[in-house]
């Protein structure tokens, strides 16, 4: 395995000097063969966009972005492989460097180029949008701006910096097992913080919007609506402690979720290594051909199309993500997951229930509960053992009524009890960045 990490930026006022074409794959692939290589494979990736910062109702940055980079991967007839990456204008070097680097490689007899995949055509994914070359920069900043200065709904409201990231990227792969493949995708997103300042607390949340489409984006009022969540916080602050039933909103879930996928295709031993169950109405979706999704695609960068995996099936682990090198040893499909040198989840989808949040707390107003809407503290869970030791934003609840708001208090437990103590799952789904997540109501946790 390899993983690469260069990368080939230029300055704010330069333009790629050049746009790689099919032709020129196809000389790099000849001149890899005529090298000694067996099999080659070269991906281009040709990316421009912008980045803004907004600061206090200013634009305080603003630059455009490009990059260009190719990357070549020989492999002798023994299996042995090389990789070498480089700017077009000195590809021809990195062709030689590749094949120069598979002589010292290992054999595997697994490794080489992939062959005879169905693939798909970019365009039936929904992830170029049409829009972008009439996108000026005005409406660029007018979306950050107002974003940030949407956010300021209150004096006790200040903001962090927002900003403001898009691109078009157009992706190449080709390879001597006679594959040639296209891609163009556009990419956006905004993000911003805040922090509110009470009497006796002092709050602070950050968010984002991510999305293909840049009216995706654009309409999403995530600043002002971030601010709102973190004003309900300083109202009736109330302390709690000791076991506590908890309702994770979807964007607490999506956080806890997208952790866990990484943690599954991340190669290291997990809590569910050992066929530990969650409860039975857990089901998580990988679909990397998913319309409009964020990490939608028509090829990884080993020119493998997705195919959709269940990674979760009735709270247990099922299907695995496959590299073309631990496929080819089964005698299997790549999944179509390998990015920078190593897998990664494509777009998660968790399976949602029939009824609301609002309906699932009423119908279980016995037991009060901490509905979660900001979570914290996802990184240092420990997957090996499933310990969690979280911070949670959001409030507690006695069915429909509001017993008060709770900020920053810790939840600890052990995912595999708390994920298999299940209570219920709800219809409320939102999408955030890669993951489609559902409401989660679940028991086992300890507060304070």
């Amino acid at each position: 395995m390899y993983k690469t990490t260069t990368h080939y930026e230029y300055p704010n006022d330069t333009e790629p000097a050049m746009s790689v074409t099919s032709k020129d794959i196809q000389h790099w692939l000849e001149r890899a063969t005529s090298l000694g290589a067996a099999g080659a494979e070269v991906l281009v990736t040709e990316r421009e966009g912008t980045y803004i910062r907004v600061e206090n109702g200013r634009v305080t940055a603003q630059k455009p972005m490009a990059e260009q980079r190719v990357q070549i991967t020989a492999f002798l007839e023994d299996g042995s492989m090389g990789m070498a990456a480089s700017a077009p204008s000195n590809a021809g070097s990195a062709v030689a460097s590749a094949v120069a680097a598979a002589g010292d490689g290992t054999p595997d007899a697994t490794a080489g180029p992939v062959r005879g995949l169905r693939q798909i055509d970019y365009r039936e994914l929904g992830i170029d949008d049409r829009r972008w070359p009439n996108i000026e920069m005005a409406d660029r900043m007018d979306v950050v701006v107002s974003a940030e200065r949407g956010a300021r709904v209150d004096s006790r409201v200040h903001t962090h910096p927002f900003e403001w990231t898009d691109s078009r990227t157009r992706r190449q792969f080709g390879s001597t097992a006679n594959v040639m493949l296209e891609e163009f995708a556009t990419r956006f997103r905004c993000s911003g913080g805040v922090r509110v300042a009470g009497d006796d607390a002092v709050i602070g949340l950050t968010d984002f919007v991510e999305g293909r489409s840049f009216a995706t984006v654009s309409s999403l009022p995530f600043g002002a609506n971030m601010a709102k969540r973190a004003l309900r916080l300083l109202d009736d602050r109330i302390e709690i402690s000791g076991p506590v039933r908890v309702m994770f909103g979807p964007r607490a879930t999506a956080a806890l979720f997208t952790a866990m996928a990484d943690a599954f295709v991340s190669g290291k031993p997990t809590f569910m290594s050992d066929g530990t169950a969650l409860h039975k109405r857990i089901h998580l979706l990988d679909d990397g051909a998913l319309p409009g999704a964020l990490r939608s695609t028509a090829f990884d960068d080993r020119g493998v199309s997705p195919v959709p995996v269940v990674v979760l099936k009735n709270g247990r682990l099922d299907q695995k993500y496959k590299t073309p090198v631990t496929a080819r040893g089964k005698d299997e499909r790549a999944t179509g997951h390998w990015f920078d040198g190593a897998l990664r989840p494509n777009n998660l989808i968790l399976r949602g229930g029939t009824r609301s949040i609002n309906a699932v707390l009423s119908e279980r107003s016995d037991v009060p509960t901490l509905e979660v809407h900001d979570l914290a503290g996802v990184e240092k869970i420990k997957w090996g053992t499933g310990k969690a030791d979280l911070i949670a934003y959001g409030n507690f609840r006695k069915g429909n009524e509001r017993l008060g708001s709770v900020a920053g208090v810790r939840l600890r437990g052990n995912l595999a009890e708390v994920l298999a103590q299940l209570v219920d799952v709800t219809s409320d789904t939102d999408r955030m960045g890669h993951i489609d997540a559902s409401g989660m109501l679940v028991d086992g946790f300890v507060a304070g």
